[in-house]
């Protein structure tokens, strides 16, 4: 079923990666508004998928990140899924991988060390 979603995409410019129930989506550009117009479109196909397999997607659990060398994004608008608004965050948690805006090891070195010492 998830393969249908997955197929989608396909030569859309937004790159899918999926693992059980969980997904990750990616645009790449080089124009915020451009990323985020994608961004948007992809966020419509899972919404419009999600209907027509009578599923839903938790935009509480659903985490955004701009990855990007510059120190702010400006020009980006925020796209949204399932009428909700998705805020920038910093980092993502992806199959148990902690992403920052940065690309950057840290967060995720400092949780699992944190981890380790308790």
């Amino acid at each position: 079923m998830v393969d249908y979603l997955l197929a989608r995409f396909s030569g859309g410019g937004v790159f899918i990666q999926g693992y059980a129930d969980d997904k990750g989506l990616v645009a790449v550009g080089k124009f915020p508004n451009t990323i985020s117009g994608l961004m948007q479109w992809a966020l419509l196909t899972v919404d419009t998928w999600c209907k027509e397999v009578e599923m839903s997607v938790n935009p509480d659990k659903t985490g955004f990140v701009v990855f990007t060398k510059k120190s702010k994004c400006q020009g980006f608008n925020e796209p949204q899924i399932f009428w909700v608004k998705l805020s920038i965050s910093e980092s993502v948690k992806y199959l148990g991988v902690i992403l920052d805006s940065q690309l950057t090891w840290t967060k995720h070195v400092e949780v699992k060390v944190r981890k380790a010492h308790n």
